[in-house]
C-alpha cells in the first residue's frame, strides 16, 4: 500500500476533527461531541497501528492539545448523560446536583480546549511527513496484539471495571482498523476475523460494555462523598438514585460475563470469509 493512501486518510481524520473541534466553540450539541470523539478515536487506532512500523514512532503520538480536546469533550458528554440519567429517575428532587452538572458544563466550554484549523494542520503535516512508506502484515499485527490483550485479562480472571474498559477499547480498536482497511483505504485486510454472525454477537457485546462504562462514570457523579455534600432532602433522592444506578451496573456486569467467554479471539482459517466491512461509532 502506498504512503499517499496513508496520508490521505490521516489527512481526512484531522478534517473532521477540525469540523467539529470549531463546532465545539459555539455550543456543546451531544451529536457534535459524538462525532468528534470517534473520529479522534478511529484515528488514534490507526496511528497506533502505524506507530509499529514507524522510523519515529512518537512523532504520530496525540500531542496534549488534542488530548485536552478529547479529555475536555469527554467530561462534557459525561456530565450531559448524567443530567439526562437524574432527569429520567427524579428530575424535580436532584435540582441541585442538576445545577451543578449544567454549571459544570458551561465552565469546561468555556476552557478554550478546541484546537483551531492552524494548530490541527500544522499537527497533521508533521503526522504525515513522518508515516512509514507501506503496510505489509500490519494491521495482523496490530490485531493480534488487541487479541492477546483480551485473552490475557480472561486468564487473570480479574474482572474489575478497569478490566472491562480494557477489553472494550481493545475490541473497539479491531473494529476501528477494520473499518479505516474497508472505507478510507479500500484494502483488503490481510486476514479473516468474524463472520457477520460472530460480529453482530459482538456489537451486541460492545453495547453492554458502553452502558458499563457510562454506568461507572454516572455513579462518579454521585458517589458517597458527593451526597455527603448535598442537604437532606437531596441527600436521601441521591441515595437513591445511586442504589438503582449501582443495580444496573450489578445487572450489566453480570451479562457481559457471561457473554465474555464466547467471544470468538482467534483468527479464522485461510479461505472462510470474514467481516471487514465494519465501521463502528
Amino acid at each position: 500500500m502506498e504512503k499517499k493512501r496513508l496520508s490521505h486518510t490521516v489527512h481526512r481524520y484531522f478534517k473532521q476533527l477540525e469540523k467539529y473541534s470549531n463546532k465545539m466553540k459555539d455550543d456543546f450539541d451531544e451529536e457534535t461531541i459524538h462525532h468528534l470523539r470517534v473520529n479522534f478515536k478511529k484515528l488514534r487506532s490507526f496511528l497506533r497501528m502505524l506507530r509499529l512500523r514507524a522510523a519515529e514512532p512518537d512523532e504520530l503520538k496525540y500531542s496534549h492539545s488534542l488530548k485536552k480536546m478529547y479529555a475536555t469533550a469527554g467530561k462534557i458528554r459525561d456530565r450531559q448523560l448524567c443530567l439526562k440519567r437524574i432527569k429520567e429517575t427524579a428530575k424535580a428532587a436532584a435540582r441541585t446536583k442538576m445545577h451543578e452538572l449544567k454549571r459544570d458544563i458551561k465552565d469546561l466550554g468555556h476552557k478554550n480546549h478546541f484546537p483551531d484549523k492552524k494548530d490541527l494542520q500544522a499537527l497533521s503535516n508533521n503526522m504525515i511527513s513522518h508515516l512509514p512508506p507501506a503496510l505489509p502484515a500490519l494491521a495482523k499485527d496490530f490485531v493480534s496484539r488487541k487479541l492477546e490483550t483480551i485473552r490475557s485479562i480472561q486468564a487473570r480472571a480479574t474482572y474489575h471495571d478497569t478490566e472491562l474498559h480494557s477489553i472494550r477499547k481493545s475490541l473497539k480498536d479491531i473494529f476501528y482498523i477494520i473499518g479505516i482497511y474497508h472505507d478510507d483505504l479500500r484494502t483488503p485486510l490481510p486476514f479473516s476475523l468474524w463472520d457477520e454472525e460472530e460480529t453482530k454477537k459482538i456489537e451486541s457485546f460492545l453495547e453492554k460494555l458502553g452502558l458499563f462504562n457510562d454506568s461507572v462514570i454516572a455513579l462518579s457523579f454521585v458517589s458517597l462523598g458527593e451526597i455527603r455534600k448535598a442537604g437532606k432532602q437531596e441527600k436521601e433522592v441521591l441515595q437513591a438514585i445511586r442504589r438503582q444506578w449501582l443495580a444496573e451496573k450489578r445487572k450489566l456486569k453480570k451479562d457481559i460475563l457471561q457473554e465474555l467467554p464466547g467471544i470468538k479471539l482467534t483468527f479464522r482459517q485461510k479461505g472462510r470469509p470474514g467481516v471487514t466491512n465494519h465501521n463502528p461509532g
